[in-house]
């Protein structure tokens, strides 16, 4: 079985597996995937609000509030976006920006 060329993939497939992968602590692997999931797709909120997440468990709240504002502004009802943003601006001790 060869390797697939990742275009040839869907892309809520390949997100789908870069979250399972997040969620089984393969941080690495995940991170490769949702760069290369808003390579293709800018605008994919989910993939930098996770993206975003997986920089806060890195203990990097500036660039994970970097992405989750982009997924705010991508999609302003996503309400976990919204929380973890709040969340890495008051880590960042930015209060008024996370209120």
């Amino acid at each position: 079985m060869g390797v697939r060329d990742p275009l040839s993939v869907p892309l809520e497939e390949q997100f789908q597996h870069a979250w399972a992968l997040h969620q089984a602590g393969q941080l690495a692997q995940a991170q490769a995937l949702y760069e290369e999931i808003l390579a293709l797709q800018p605008r994919h909120a989910d993939a930098a609000n996770l993206l975003g997440t997986l920089a806060m468990q890195r203990g990097d709240p500036r660039r994970a509030a970097e992405l989750f504002a982009v997924a705010v502004d991508i999609a302003p009802d996503n309400l976990a976006a919204c929380c973890n943003r709040g969340l890495a601006l008051h880590g960042l001790g930015e209060f008024e920006a996370a209120l």
